[in-house]
């Protein structure tokens, strides 16, 4: 690091802080792995629905409405 190159006490003092600075990062994310794995499920759960409200505006556009039973996707009906 900076301080094999430069070998001075700053030099020293940064590689220090720097190590520290990458342990405690380490430790903030472990500590909060089930919050992430929280955002994680969240996320999908968004694409999920988005992929659910694409079909449903492709059904809207499409000539499919002219059933008189209405419009039947795998999750939803109107």
């Amino acid at each position: 690091m900076a301080s094999a190159l430069l070998r001075s006490g700053i030099a020293v003092k940064v590689s220090v802080e720097i190590m520290e600075a990458f342990v405690e990062m380490r430790r903030m994310l472990i500590s909060n792995a089930s919050l992430f794995h929280r955002l994680d499920n969240i996320e999908l759960k968004q694409l999920e629905a988005g992929q659910k409200f694409e079909e449903l505006f492709k059904v809207l556009e499409s000539d499919k409405l002219h059933s008189e039973k209405g419009i039947f996707l795998q999750w939803a009906s109107f």
